[in-house]
């Protein structure tokens, strides 16, 4: 290819936008077939729009973590990364490594007699208490419209850290509550992207110029949904499942439409007219392993006979 297929040269190839070592199936997800057909314009667009928000969605980060898929950046980092409060030892954040950290708090209560002060800090920042104290009283005193000597702030500071009642705690299980939401829109532009990517490799690129291609390649370059062309998502319990199951990434070509498995999630695709010249009568599929990083490229009626010998062994 020597031009874009998704601008179709909108984006003019050049020294700075040269066609860039693209993934059919995202490297995010476990891809392994990498083609050189997209600009590096339309690539960025790509990232940065519905192939990001899906990277950072639970909903992939978490089989991602399970199957250790290490993506583009080259590592994996825990899918609870973020912010939680716990009823016992307050807000705490889940690290990318896994480890957890108790964030500052240091609450200030007038007594009517002076004041109490209560700090909660991670064992990690021991040595950061008096810096952590001695910020939040300048702020506290300013409030109350009273002037801050850096030097007597420091020394009370000191003072209190020393003669502080100090105390310990241990949860190593703290709970953590989150909800898993799927971007439909950024889904639906992920799908079609996959079965308009892998429809040129299967086909070459004169299927570029078929009609319903070129709708898919508009879906995905304005990332906007076409309700013009045939697209479902699909119920899990269907007989399908039968053939194609959940340890591997699936994409069929079957007569006129695209049948795409990715973590369990399927969808249906229209790729051509009924009546044009790719369509696919005897059905083609691509089993991408995402564990081994690998594809293989198999006719549908060996991959029914492969599972039909599987399961009279088992």
């Amino acid at each position: 290819m020597t031009t874009c297929i998704i601008c179709k040269g909108e984006n003019p190839i050049s020294e700075l936008n040269s066609l860039t070592d693209g993934h059919i199936v995202p490297e995010f997800i476990g891809g392994s077939l990498k083609v050189k057909n997209v600009c590096k314009v339309c690539n960025s667009k790509m990232g940065a729009g519905f192939e990001g928000k899906l990277a950072n969605s639970l909903f992939y980060k978490l089989p991602r973590f399970l199957h250790n898929i290490e993506g583009k950046q080259g590592n994996l980092s825990t899918p609870f990364s973020g912010v939680y409060e716990d009823v016992d030892i307050g807000k705490f954040q889940t690290l990318p490594n896994g480890d957890l950290y108790l964030i500052p708090d240091i609450k200030i209560n007038n007594t009517g007699s002076g004041v109490e002060i209560l700090m909660s800090i991670d064992k990690s920042d021991l040595t950061k208490a008096e810096k952590y104290l001695e910020k939040k009283l300048s702020r506290h005193f300013k409030t109350e419209g009273k002037e801050v000597n850096k030097e007597k702030l420091s020394k009370l500071v000191s003072e209190l850290i020393e003669n502080a009642e100090k105390g310990h705690k241990k949860k190593e299980s703290p709970q953590i509550a989150g909800k898993i939401s799927l971007d439909f829109i950024s889904q639906v532009m992920l799908y079609t992207k996959i079965a308009y990517e892998l429809a040129i490799y299967h086909f070459d690129e004169k299927y570029i110029n078929d009609p319903i291609a070129n709708k898919l390649r508009l879906v995905i370059k304005n990332q906007e949904p076409d309700k013009t062309i045939y697209w479902q998502f699909l119920a899990e319990k269907q007989s399908y499942n039968v053939f194609f199951d959940d340890e591997h990434h699936w994409v069929l070509f079957f007569h006129n439409v695209c049948f795409i498995k990715l973590f369990g999630l399927s969808a249906l695709i229209e790729f051509t007219e009924k009546g044009s010249s790719f369509v696919e009568k005897e059905g083609v599929v691509y089993k991408f392993c995402y564990k081994t990083l690998s594809f293989i490229k198999l006719p549908l009626m060996e991959q029914i006979s492969q599972t039909n010998q599987s399961t009279r062994s088992v």
